[in-house]
């Protein structure tokens, strides 16, 4: 076999099979490439909806997404990064506790929804781009 690389076939399927159909997972295919890492913070309002971050990806369509937030009462990296997808209640903040996060063809939107304005809010956002259709 000349095509290197690690394949995982599909059960019951011979590995030197060369339908892509025939793969759960093969090297030789591209997977999701990282469009852009971004990372920034802002003051937290006080019982108001507020957009932390706007972030252009400009690719024309909605794209994966990783976010992880931290809360930090001073204006320091917190010790403690939280993961999310859309939209988290995080027990045990006090009365930060809502965030929320989307995305569009152009932007991704990450949004502080209920707090007591009383720490920073941290993002590290990743935004993946998927390599057949750039």
């Amino acid at each position: 076999m000349g095509n290197h690389g690690i394949k995982i076939m599909e059960p019951g399927e011979a590995v030197t099979e060369t339908s892509p159909g025939k793969y759960r997972y093969n090297s030789s295919y591209p997977l999701l490439k990282i469009k852009g890492i971004y990372t920034g913070h802002t003051y937290a309002a006080t019982n108001a909806e507020r957009l932390i971050a706007q972030i252009d990806h400009s690719l024309g369509y909605a794209p994966m997404f990783d976010v992880m937030v931290g809360f930090s009462a001073t204006e320091t990296t917190p010790t403690t990064w939280y993961p999310m997808s859309f939209y988290v209640l995080y027990p045990g903040l006090g009365a930060i506790s809502y965030l929320k996060i989307y995305t569009d063809t152009q932007y991704l939107y990450i949004y502080s929804y209920k707090n007591d304005g009383n720490q920073y809010v941290y993002y590290k956002a990743v935004i993946y781009y998927d390599p057949i259709n750039p």
